[in-house]
């Protein structure tokens, strides 16, 4: 399969060849291996034995990809929010993100009855974060487009910007691959007044300009560059916050397919989760007990739980002078930080300054759903493993538990890389263990190391060994360990002049072993995938702003494969 996708802005695209192709040159995309998702996941993974056994599935998440017009009418018959109320919002901060027309009229379509949401969701990581932030809106824009075509209602797009999030190691930094393929950190220093503050809420300053100027530099070689720099820059001068710069972004790269971007931090928005926080509030500690019950449930079934709460944990925090706070309740009180409340105290904080509340791991899905007619939940392997506890929170809710898919992954696989896969006839797969693959390389081309010749060597030395065993027992029983011990000795001295000289082929082959580790720094920097890593800037730099649109259109599925897309 091969989409030819059209470079419109920039200063040219910059061949690996360091030939310099005009604007408007032809970039090919095109995928070249597919794998499905679960493939990637460890051994017995519950997603990798939900994938083989849809009852399973359904089991678990209570509801399946095959069961979507009966979740449909569940939906229809559960929501309760006035979508009129709702779009309002989301109208009145799309208007103030510069939104384009596309997501003004999937707002409308949300406030018709017949229209559902798509939702996935990621912290607002710096420049977007890794790659598969990129991936997961992709997939959330790609599935609403297949149930348009699957059902007789609307589906929009809907990414949550989890900006509630109070982790900020987890966002402050993004890395890419500067001109010489060498892996550069990028980060956005916290000014330590703002400490526990939520991600989202943090003000952006100048060390904003910063990081932008700093990844100008690393990618000055680079043919889009200059795009990139503007729109980081002008999303940033526009941008009062950390969270709000990356809901332009997003809405920038997104423009043209109508996603809405959702901010859960809007005083708003949290005013309409009211209801939903007051039944929190009035059995504070069920979701906790309903998770852990549902991961012991998991492990008696011999899966790994995504989290343990601690009992006494809330589902939800509290803001106390900008920190964002977790809640414990004991003995009828609730403790946030160094305060103590009652009930009665929270409840009147709560409908005086809804936005002083936010929901935890447990409870935010629920809330997306209690705000949103939601008809699929796309999510990463982690995320869906979090969902897989609270199945049972969402029935206690009341609210109903959207589908669960699997987002789409993605590696990218510039022409440099390309050509060193080609050269060494290797899959993109190999290199996740480059040392690995050099020595199968080298092993399959030098009869001195070919495997055949030393499983040969082993099989002369250990017959004569088995030959002799019984004559040496019939003159002393207690002989045959002694043997055993210099059958194993010399077995042991024959694989280790093996591996030496395995060691010195490899040390012959230098430039071999330079190319794979260059490529496999491409495909898998630090020995993981390339799209929890990287960030998009990597690619946009060099390949423009209409590479995101490349890569929505060439993917042919909406959810559960990972690609091997190769750049060229």
């Amino acid at each position: 399969m091969l989409y030819l996708a059209m470079s419109r802005r920039g200063r040219g695209y910059r061949r690996d060849d360091d030939r310099p192709m005009e604007e408007g040159a032809i970039i090919p995309v095109r995928i070249r291996d597919t794998i499905g998702g679960t493939e990637l996941l460890p051994p017995h993974h519950l997603l990798r034995d939900v994938a083989a056994d849809a009852a399973l599935g359904r089991d678990i998440f209570g509801t399946s990809p095959s069961h979507m017009t009966e979740h449909l009418t569940e939906v229809r018959r559960h929501y309760q929010m006035r979508r009129e109320d709702v779009a309002a919002v989301l109208r009145r901060s799309h208007a103030r993100l510069g939104a384009s027309a596309a997501t003004l009229e999937n707002l409308d379509r949300l406030a018709q009855p017949t229209t559902f949401v798509v939702i996935g969701g990621q912290q607002p990581g710096l420049l977007t974060g890794p790659l598969y932030t990129v991936y997961k809106a992709i997939s959330i824009i790609q599935l609403a487009k297949d149930l348009r075509r699957q059902f007789p209602y609307e589906f929009v797009p809907l990414f949550w910007n989890a900006g509630d999030d109070h982790d900020w190691a987890e966002v402050n930094h993004a890395y890419v691959l500067d001109g010489a393929g060498h892996l550069q950190r990028l980060e956005y220093p916290v000014d330590p007044q703002f400490e526990g503050w939520s991600v989202g809420e943090m003000p952006l300053g100048r060390a904003a300009l910063a990081v932008i100027r700093r990844l100008s530099e690393l990618l000055a070689d680079q043919g889009f560059t200059s795009d990139v720099e503007a729109l980081l820059l002008e999303t940033a001068e526009a941008s009062a916050t950390f969270g709000e710069w990356f809901s332009r972004l997003m809405l920038s790269l997104f423009h043209q397919h109508g996603l809405i971007m959702v901010e859960p931090g809007l005083a708003d928005l949290k005013r309409l989760a009211i209801p939903l926080f007051e039944q929190a509030l009035e059995s504070p500690l069920v979701p906790s007990q309903l998770a852990n019950d549902t991961g012991d449930d998991l492990e008696a079934r011999g899966y790994r739980r995504q989290l343990h709460k601690d009992p006494t944990l809330c589902s939800f925090f509290v803001r106390e002078h900008g920190r964002r706070e977790a809640v414990r309740y004991a003995k009828a009180v609730f403790r946030s930080g160094s305060r103590t409340y009652t009930k009665a105290e929270l409840k009147a904080i709560l409908h005086d300054s809804p936005e002083r509340f936010s929901p935890n791991a447990l409870l935010r899905p629920v809330m997306s759903e209690f705000l949103f007619p939601t008809a699929a939940f796309i999510g990463g392997a982690g995320e869906l493993n979090y969902f897989a506890q609270t199945r049972r929170i969402y029935q206690y809710f009341d609210v109903p538990m959207p589908v669960p898919y699997l987002r789409l992954g993605c590696t990218l696989i510039d022409h440099p890389t390309a050509r060193i896969l080609e050269k060494y006839q290797l899959s993109p797969l190999t290199l996740r263990d480059p040392d690995r693959a050099l020595t199968e390389w080298i092993r399959a081309r030098a009869d001195i190391a070919a495997p055949a010749l030393w499983h040969s060597l082993r099989a002369q030395i250990y017959q004569p060994f088995t030959d002799l065993k019984g004559q040496v027992c019939a003159v002393d029983p207690t002989l045959e360990t002694s043997l055993e011990g210099t059958l194993n000795y010399m077995l042991f001295r024959l694989g280790k002049f093996e591996k030496k000289l395995v060691r010195q082929l490899k040390k012959a082959e230098h430039l071999t072993a330079t190319q794979l580790r260059r490529a496999a720094a491409a495909l898998f920097p630090g020995s993981g995938l390339q799209e929890r890593t990287l960030n998009s800037m990597s690619y946009l730099s060099r390949y423009g702003m209409d590479l995101v649109e490349s890569l929505g259109q060439v993917m042919p599925e909406s959810y559960g494969k990972h690609y091997m897309v190769e750049l060229s």
